[in-house]
């Protein structure tokens, strides 16, 4: 049957502690890890891939994996999702494969704080009573993920000249008050 629950969240604080995850027949639904300190670990077979901060991977339903913090660091701070996107969200999370099922990015460092940040009012509203937080944790893993995608060598977004970004991001800033063609320069 289907998940019982299509959000659900969590952060790893890294204080150590083993954090390990073996799922050879894989979840039913997506997965999202970000990095945020330490440094994490996939295994492929026998290979273990680092997940280093600023590291975002994805698994897609039904792929197995193993996971967990680096052996001999032993600390990994982590936020977490497990989800089921809406239909047309499946776009956004075209991401390179580090095996099959197995999504990573690495993000930009100028993009880092503001996934983070979604990353975490997605996990403190998903742990709210009000009503509607499911729809309120999806707006911020949804905006998690449309940021990274911008660091996804297929996206249109990530073939812009970094120049040509900072001067959209401008003018998207300062649409009362637009800056003459000299200061834009």
């Amino acid at each position: 049957g289907p998940p019982t629950s299509t959000l659900l969240t969590g952060e790893n604080a890294g204080l150590g502690q083993p954090y390990l995850a073996y799922r050879p027949q894989g979840t039913r639904d997506w997965l999202a890890v970000y990095t945020v300190g330490g440094r994490g670990r996939f295994t492929i077979g026998e290979v273990d891939t680092p997940l280093l901060p600023g590291d975002l991977f994805v698994v897609r339903p039904g792929t197995g994996h193993d996971y967990g913090n680096e052996p001999t660091l032993r600390r990994w701070h982590n936020v977490w999702a497990h989800f089921i996107p809406r239909g047309d969200a499946l776009g956004w999370l075209d991401w390179p494969q580090i095996a099959p099922g197995v999504m990573r990015l690495q993000i930009r460092h100028d993009l880092q704080s503001a996934v983070l940040r979604h990353f975490r009012e997605m996990d403190r509203t998903a742990r709210q009573t009000i009503g509607r937080w499911q729809e309120l944790g999806f707006n911020a893993l949804e905006r998690a993920l449309l940021i990274a995608d911008g660091c996804n060598p297929a996206s249109a977004g990530s073939k812009l000249d970094p120049r040509v970004r900072k001067a959209i991001d401008y003018l998207m800033n300062n649409l009362a008050d637009p800056p003459s063609l000299a200061a834009l320069a």
